[in-house]
């Protein structure tokens, strides 16, 4: 499966490797393709390393996360242009579901989760991943 984790499950995933998020992020790594768009990734980066993060990841840890995120992660170029999310910063999370032809989106974000599913791509929370996939 193709799967695109929103960068809610991501950087909690970062954080606390034994969550929720944590075990989606490390169950879809392992055994699924993790779909990552350069607006992902960037979001991901400014959020794991700004200074209000620090008081809960070490920068070396953030770094090393983003590093293993997006080296084995598939990057897809965005060319879809969305705007069905009550919050327009969610959309690229739609867009890089479209484009990477995803089978699921893995978010614990209300106004994506709303939306299930999404043009035929479910969009569940960690739980329910974990639920369906453990």
């Amino acid at each position: 499966m193709e799967i695109v984790l929103d960068t809610n499950v991501l950087v909690s995933a970062a954080i606390f490797p034994n969550s929720k998020p944590g075990l989606t992020y490390k169950i879809v790594f392992n055994n699924h393709v993790l779909l990552h768009s350069l607006d992902l990734a960037a979001e991901l980066e400014k959020t794991l390393l700004s200074k209000k993060m620090r008081k809960y990841i070490k920068q070396k840890d953030a770094v090393a996360f983003l590093s293993n995120f997006k080296g084995k992660s598939k990057l897809v170029v965005i060319t879809s242009s969305v705007h069905e999310s009550r919050d327009p910063k969610d959309n690229h999370i739609l867009e890089l579901a479209i484009d990477g032809n995803a089978d699921l989106i893995v978010s614990g974000d209300r106004d994506l989760l709303e939306l299930n599913p999404f043009q035929n791509i479910p969009i569940i929370s960690p739980s329910e991943f974990l639920d369906r996939h453990s």
